[in-house]
């Protein structure tokens, strides 16, 4: 019978100790990542003090998020750890001084604006090649970029002299295709993870970083990442 009972009580204590673990506060520090290191990049960026961090917005906390944390920590007069709880006074903080918009000069008004009414958008700058996705933050009241990648534009030439460029314009997100989307004009060429907007004209990933009038992403993830925006997401192709 005592045994019986020293085992309800065990399993007890750790049921309890596993119940308190889910409902404790996440605390992130280097190795961490997920959507609140994704939330506390943009906070480092956006602070009213300086851009403590210069990175990409991919929510893997490394060496730039760890120095930035760091730089804000010693700044606003903490211990300097080099990690923070989500929630915590310390994020909390941080939260309120993410006041900053802070955008690429390449970034469209346009591009903006659609973010702030709708939530998100993309906007396809073709000068510098790059592809950025935005974001409406509540908590901030800021548009923050999400995903920031280089990408390759329209410029193929075909045998019939015809030039198959990306349009310039402000399109919606209208069909996608997943992993296995295949080009109906070009068969057996692949269009993974396919986000469309003018037509035949996609986001998709393309590991030979060619284009024959989409805009292709070397990453399979951020392919995917832009895939999986809501339809009708505004998108903004400009120089």
């Amino acid at each position: 019978m005592k045994f019986f009972l020293l085992a309800a009580a065990i399993i007890a204590a750790v049921c309890f100790a596993q119940t308190a673990l889910a409902g404790s506060p996440a605390r992130l520090h280097s190795g961490s990542h997920g959507p609140s290191v994704t939330k506390l990049e943009q906070y480092l960026h956006a602070n009213q003090r300086m851009d403590l961090y210069g990175g990409t917005f991919d929510g893997d906390f490394g060496p730039m998020s760890n120095a930035g944390l760091k730089s804000w920590q010693k700044l606003a007069g903490y211990h300097v750890t080099g990690a923070i709880s989500v929630g915590s006074r310390q994020w909390n903080q941080l939260r309120r001084e993410a006041t900053v918009s802070r955008l690429a000069s390449y970034i469209s008004q346009t591009a903006i604006s659609a973010a702030r009414a709708e939530g998100w958008a993309v906007d396809a700058s073709k000068a510098p090649g790059m592809v950025s996705v935005l974001h409406y933050d509540s908590a901030t009241r800021l548009v923050v970029v999400t995903l920031s990648i280089s990408a390759a534009y329209g410029g193929y030439k075909s045998d019939d002299g015809i030039t198959h460029s990306t349009t310039d314009g402000v399109f919606r997100i209208g069909f996608k295709g997943r992993y296995d989307y295949m080009s109906n004009e070009y068969p057996g060429a692949y269009m993974r993870w396919a986000a469309c907007f003018n037509g035949g004209q996609c986001f998709h990933y393309d590991g030979l970083y060619a284009s024959h009038g989409c805009v292709h992403i070397p990453s399979m993830t951020a392919a995917k990442y832009i895939h999986d925006l809501p339809y009708n997401t505004t998108v903004v192709v400009h120089e």
